[in-house]
This record gives C-alpha cells, sequence and structure tokens, in this order.
C-alpha cells in the first residue's frame, strides 16, 4: 500500500492567505530567535507567499541609483521614494546587515560602486609637470579619461605662485580637488 502524497498548505505571514508551494519552493522569514527549520523553534516561521514576494521584490525596483561615498547610496526607487543606503563590502560582495533586500538589488548597488570606481578612476590625475624654466612657467596636468589643460604662472615677491587664471576658473572640480597635493608633493620634491 503507498501512501498518499499530499502538498501542505501554508498560511503566508503577510496576507495571511492561504497558498501551496510553487517550483521555487517556499520563502520564509526567519525570525530572530531560529535561523532555520529546527527541531526546537522558538517562534513559528513566518512563511512567504509567492504574491508577497513578488510585491517585496518590486518594492525594490530602481529607477536611479547613485553612490555617495563611505559606503552609501542615493536610490530613488520606481514607486517615487527615495532612500540613502548604507552598505558594506567583504571581499568585494555588497551586503547589507540591517535590512532585509533581494539578491538583484545588492548587484545592482555593486554596479553603482563598480561604475563609481571606474570613474574615479578616469578622473584620477596621471601626469602633473611643473616646468621653471627662465622664459617658461607653468603647470601641465592630464587625467587618465585623457583631459589635459596648461596653467601659466609667474612667482610673486615673496615666492608665491600667481597664475594667469586662478586655478577654479580652469579645472574641473574633480582636477582641482586633486591640484593642490599634487603641486604640494610636486614642490615637497624639489
Amino acid at each position: 500500500m503507498m501512501n498518499k502524497r499530499t502538498f501542505k498548505t501554508f498560511t503566508c505571514g503577510e496576507c495571511k492567505n492561504k497558498f501551496k508551494p510553487e517550483n521555487e519552493g517556499i520563502w520564509y522569514v526567519e525570525t530572530k530567535d531560529n535561523l532555520a527549520v529546527q527541531s526546537t523553534i522558538k517562534e513559528p516561521i513566518k512563511w512567504i507567499c509567492p504574491d508577497c514576494i513578488k510585491k517585496w521584490e518590486e518594492s525594490f525596483k530602481t529607477k536611479t541609483m547613485e553612490y555617495m561615498g563611505n559606503g552609501y547610496v542615493y536610490v530613488e526607487f520606481a514607486n517615487g521614494s527615495t532612500q540613502t543606503i548604507k552598505f558594506e563590502t567583504f571581499t568585494g560582495r555588497v551586503t547589507i546587515d540591517y535590512m532585509d533586500v533581494p539578491q538583484f538589488f545588492l548587484q545592482e548597488i555593486q554596479v553603482a560602486l563598480d561604475e563609481y570606481r571606474k570613474e574615479k578612476q578616469s578622473q584620477e590625475i596621471v601626469e602633473f609637470e611643473l616646468v621653471d624654466e627662465f622664459d617658461k612657467q607653468y603647470i601641465y596636468l592630464k587625467a587618465a579619461n585623457d583631459y589635459e589643460n596648461t596653467l601659466k604662472f609667474r612667482y610673486g615677491r615673496t615666492g608665491e605662485f600667481i597664475f594667469e587664471k586662478p586655478p577654479q576658473d580652469v579645472f574641473p572640480l574633480y582636477i582641482l580637488k586633486q591640484f593642490n597635493s599634487k603641486l604640494r608633493e610636486k614642490l615637497s620634491r624639489g
């Protein structure tokens, strides 16, 4: 005699509707006292139906995402809401410990982080030349993204630089942020 196989019906912990598992298996929310189905469950597992999982995933669809630096991304969600989210990277993987998020959302953060790093790398000054000859005095710089510019200068009575134009009027902000440190570095080496 063969035992009859039946599917167990579950009650969704979100919408309270009854559901049967689909091909993807059963989703559940781990509670603070149980990390998996254990023999000594202190709290019941909160089963989640496929419709509620779909709504949850939809809530993380993004319209735009921008890396803000120091482990933060600014997200504008498809539903119009916005949020600044803190994340960490361990062994190159993006993780968010304080909130439950779908895997695709972590991947979107990783893409935003990679784009930011790539952009930052392309904006680094790769050549910085201080030319101080009798008839020529200028600073030449070139960034990894092929931006290049020259700024003429002369020395004042006390040895200070007097630029032909203020550096902030000549260079874009990403270059200007690096300009002073590169100049100090060049001068300290002699």
